[in-house]
């Protein structure tokens, strides 16, 4: 198999350089590859794998959670015809649609990821048309504390009941990173927190610090917990004036005296469009 550069790193990011890829050549139809991945899915159906109502794809004795990735070889191989199209789901089984905190399965199949967590949380990040990095607040309360998707919708899936109850074994690795693991730590995003607690785990689509920011900044204003406010208070401060927003945002939902006088201090001195105007509809919250 010849793999460009770019598969090397994917394939690293993913842990293959422990089973031995480690070296790549050029290989020119990468790129175009990329244009296609659209189509794994319609790939993983003619292979046999079925959608679940949640537009997860479904495996017997697997459930939904599944990943696919497409690897592009250099040997013609043998086809067979595509597998016939269907479901495993019950046919009267609507426990997905209806666990999902945001509403974001609109129907049978068919999500609107405007209001996926996972969507606004990692993957609306790379400038999609007609989206926007700035969460919209009508969804921010029903993030609750969670700051890198949900999968909620997965939970209630009874494909997923066994899994989820298996007892795994106790992993050292977790356990050390948890250890490091805050929302205000989240928040701040130092180096030395984003090497201990970010990069082992939350490596995925997004490695960009203002966006984990972000998701923290939602979170703490979900907590309820007034001792919160100093960490925004010190986040509307920030350089990125995508964190500063959110920051007031959360602010706004805290409340208080001391969450009324940061953003106070905070309007005459914001130069960002966005942000000034979440400071104001924060004030009226407080």
């Amino acid at each position: 198999m010849s793999l460009t550069e770019e598969i090397k790193s994917y394939a690293l990011d993913l842990g293959y350089s422990r089973v031995g890829i480690t070296t790549a050549e050029p290989f020119p139809l990468y790129a175009q590859a990329l244009e296609e991945r659209s189509q794994d899915y319609d790939w993983a159906v003619d292979s046999g794998l079925r959608l679940g109502r949640n537009t997860f794809l479904c495996t017997p004795g697997i459930g939904t959670f599944v990943l696919i990735h497409t690897f592009i070889v250099d040997a013609e191989l043998e086809y067979d015809a595509p597998a016939a199209k269907g479901t495993h789901c019950p046919p009267d089984c609507r426990l997905c649609i209806e666990a999902c905190p945001t509403g974001a399965i609109v129907a049978d199949f068919r999500l609107n990821p405007r209001r996926c967590l996972t969507f606004n949380h990692v993957v609306n990040v790379h400038g999609f048309r007609n989206t926007s990095p700035y969460i919209d607040p009508e969804l921010r309360p029903k993030m609750a504390s969670w700051i890198h998707g949900c999968d909620v919708c997965q939970e209630a899936c009874p494909r997923n009941r066994a899994k989820l109850k298996a007892e795994l074994p106790a992993s050292a690795f977790l356990e050390e990173t948890a250890k490091h693991f805050s929302l205000p730590g989240l928040l701040r995003m130092d180096q030395e927190f984003e090497r201990k607690a970010v990069a082992p785990l939350l490596y995925t689509y997004m490695r960009e610090r203002k966006y984990f920011q972000r998701n923290a900044a939602v979170a703490l204003g979900n907590s309820g917990d007034p001792q919160m406010a100093p960490h925004l208070a010190q986040a509307i401060e920030d350089p990125e004036e995508l964190v500063r927003a959110h920051a007031a945002w959360a602010l706004g939902q805290l409340g208080g005296t001391g969450a009324r006088r940061t953003l106070e201090a905070s309007l005459p001195r914001e130069s960002g469009t966005q942000a000034k105007e979440e400071i104001k509809a924060a004030l009226e919250m407080v």
